[in-house]
């Protein structure tokens, strides 16, 4: 029983992980923007202008 609460909850983190990473995110200490993505360089320009 312990090793499938486990194994459910493993599957729950994998799958936020990836949902996150599909959003554009990467982790750190806390998940934050990915700069390496070319969108980041369109973006910043983009919310840049007044």
């Amino acid at each position: 029983m312990e090793n499938r609460v486990a194994t459910s909850a493993a599957r729950r983190d994998r799958s936020r992980r990836e949902r996150l990473r599909g959003a554009g995110f990467r982790p750190g200490k806390i998940w934050h923007p990915d700069t390496r993505l070319p969108a980041f360089a369109g973006d910043c320009r983009r919310f840049g202008r007044p």
